[in-house]
């Protein structure tokens, strides 16, 4: 698979001057905005609007372009996740629970119940399934014992499949954060924090939760069959034997993407923190170009519709983009 994708990139190369006429034509500013804090959730609405909220507030605001504030829902506890229904609801992730919010008027229901388990982010498919990311304790010291993993609910919050290992018994996770299912609702893209500097990408299937691959960064994808060349012991919690040891993957290189968005094609936009920069991807991982080059704060969220771009950074501004056009798979471009 990995060389039937070099190949397709080799074939759809296209020279640099192409690259900036497709990057300029690709988004256009038409909006700019500040915040108190920088933002830790954003859901786009259809109608163009966007689910926001930054750092310090724990209710989340429906805002227009320009800023003002249209709605908001308000919660006892900091609501941590989100993902907006075509239907005008809102699930959320506050404390130990799953809620469903019905809009405009806010009342919320308690969609699943989760125990001990801490829920970060949530993702809602076009057929209704919810996929949940979750962790037992908030830090990067995983042990054995340690339960960091996916679940997808039904509708009716019912559990369909949980997400922990690799095919080989590795730990997929050690704290998993953003997560986003594209729209064909068959691949689950999930955001995996390895230390408080770095992060890379899951991407699991949707129907069992099973590994597809990891993007580690700069062009960089293991296939669920291949071994991973950088791994850690996991420390046990209690005495196990050797057989029972696991590992998980370690990162060597300074990448961490913050945010993860699909536009209507299925490519993905990445936020890379270092570079300070989005980027746009096929739904294999194949560079195209980077839309937001270097920007002067790194960008942290954002949300994408057919038409409409946001971008959270981290200096707390908030930029609104037209995008004019989804770029089809067949035009992918690489950087020479």
């Amino acid at each position: 698979m990995g060389e039937e994708l070099s190949l397709k990139a080799a074939q759809l190369r296209i020279s640099k001057k192409d690259v900036s006429t497709q990057q300029e034509s690709y988004v256009s500013l038409i909006s700019t905005f500040n915040l108190p804090s920088f933002t830790t959730l954003m859901a786009y609405t259809p109608d163009g609007s966007c689910w926001i909220q930054y750092d310090g507030c724990n209710d989340v605001r429906l805002t227009d372009m320009t800023g003002n504030p249209i709605d908001s829902l308000t919660c006892d506890e900091k609501i941590t996740g989100m993902d907006f229904q075509n239907e005008g609801d809102l699930f959320i992730c506050v404390g130990n629970q799953i809620k469903h919010a019905k809009m405009p008027n806010g009342d919320l229901k308690t969609f699943v119940y989760t125990k001990y388990l801490k829920p970060r982010d949530l993702c809602v498919s076009s057929f209704g399934d919810v996929y949940v990311t979750f962790e037992d304790k908030p830090d990067y010291n995983l042990m054995s014992d340690n339960e960091r993993i996916v679940i997808k609910y039904s509708a009716q919050g019912r559990e369909k499949a949980r997400s922990r290992y690799d095919q080989q018994g590795n730990y997929l996770f050690v704290r998993p954060s953003r997560i986003m299912v594209d729209s064909s609702g068959e691949a689950v893209y999930v955001i995996n924090y390895t230390d408080q500097c770095r992060s890379h990408v899951v991407v699991l299937n949707s129907v069992d939760l099973t590994l597809r691959l990891r993007y580690l960064g700069n062009g960089e994808v293991v296939f669920a069959e291949q071994t991973l060349a950088s791994k850690t012991m996991i420390r046990n919690a209690t005495k196990v034997t050797s057989s029972q040891i696991t590992m998980t993957y370690t990162p060597t290189m300074k990448y961490a993407v913050t945010d993860i968005g699909l536009d209507a094609y299925d490519n993905i936009l990445l936020c890379e923190f270092y570079s300070r920069s989005v980027q746009l991807l096929t739904s294999d991982f194949v560079p195209m170009l980077t839309i937001l080059p270097t920007q002067l704060h790194a960008p942290l969220l954002i949300a994408v519709s057919t038409s409409v771009l946001w971008v959270g950074f981290k200096d707390g501004s908030v930029a609104v983009y037209t995008v004019h056009c989804a770029l089809e798979p067949e035009t992918v471009v690489t950087h020479l």
